[in-house]
């Protein structure tokens, strides 16, 4: 909620990142693991709505448009246990 106010109100940032978590993942499967296992319920709510994006800066993980989607599905398959949906 805090975040949401200062991207709302903050004059001299044109919006607020936070670092959810820092992890080092060396294949897909691991990506989708260690993504799935932050705790995405203490920022998303069960109807949020959130774009993914990233790029690949000297990883063997190189396709962006992968790591987007193996990113998005780990978050919404987190979601749906805590939320049970």
């Amino acid at each position: 909620e805090t975040i949401a106010t200062a991207n709302l109100w903050l004059r001299t940032a044109d919006r607020i990142k936070i670092v959810v978590g820092e992890f080092n993942a060396y294949s897909f499967d691991e990506l989708f693991e260690k993504v799935k296992a932050l705790p995405w319920e203490d920022y998303l709510p069960l109807d949020a709505e959130f774009p993914v994006a990233g790029k690949s800066i000297k990883s063997k993980l190189y396709s962006v448009p992968d790591c987007q989607a193996i990113t998005k599905k780990a978050i919404v398959n987190r979601l749906s246990e805590v939320y049970h949906r």
